[in-house]
């Protein structure tokens, strides 16, 4: 007389309050009284609990495949709006979902999407919408080089030349190319300081200029009044 996988289970479960089902390569541990399934454990934590050691295969992981579509792991813990993680297709991507809308992506190259399921490659994240942050740190070059005595410091009236010709300031893209390709966070910081510091060249030489002019004029009134 052959008995079946299920009810061998419900003997065994008759029998103690863990009961020990071996699969072949290993034993799956169910507690009759507090109905938690245990891997690896024989006292579960929770309701499905998994205990591994080593590397490889005996490592506690889970793996959900499917040969065709996509295969994911859904939580909801008021049954409704699940959370889900999953892979679609063949694509060879990780994502995230609430609200049956892909929210994150993770793609097979390690790049981020937020926000779409098509992160570029070129970079690390990509984020359509906006992000809010109380700060952010980016590690780029500077450009103390404008006070080195080598360099060139544009006279003003090229500046000037170059504006009415421009729309623009020099080395400072113009607001089309901005708007169709954007722009980088640390090199535009970087260009704004060479500006700012190649103003404060132009102020200290005007300075100099305005000195020069005040000690002429009160020669000349010296002059006069004698």
């Amino acid at each position: 007389m052959r008995i079946s996988s299920t009810l061998a289970l419900l003997l065994l479960l008759s029998w103690s309050s863990v009961a020990q089902w071996s699969t072949g390569s290993g034993t799956v541990y169910l507690t009759t009284t507090t109905d938690r399934v245990g891997f690896g454990t024989t006292s579960p934590g929770t309701k499905f609990h998994i205990v591994g050691s080593g590397t490889g295969s005996t490592v506690a992981r889970i793996r959900v495949e499917s040969s065709d579509n996509e295969a994911g792991i859904s939580f909801a813990s008021d049954g409704t709006n699940p959370v889900t993680i999953y892979s679609p297709d063949e694509s060879n991507q990780l994502r995230f979902q609430t609200n049956s809308l892909d929210r994150v992506v993770i793609a097979n190259g390690g790049e981020v999407g937020i926000g779409t399921t098509n992160p570029d490659a070129a970079y690390k994240l990509s984020v359509v919408g906006k992000i809010r942050a109380t700060d952010v740190k980016v590690e780029t070059g500077w450009s103390d080089f404008v006070f080195n005595d080598d360099y060139r410091l544009m006279p003003i009236g090229e500046v000037e030349k170059f504006i009415r010709e421009n729309g623009r300031l020099p080395n400072i893209p113009s607001a089309e190319v901005v708007n169709t390709e954007g722009i980088y966070v640390g090199e535009m910081q970087s260009k704004l300081m060479q500006k700012i510091e190649e103003l404060t060249l132009y102020v200290i030489d005007l300075k100099k200029q305005n000195d020069t002019l005040s000690e002429r004029i009160r020669s000349l009134e010296k002059t006069v009044t004698h």
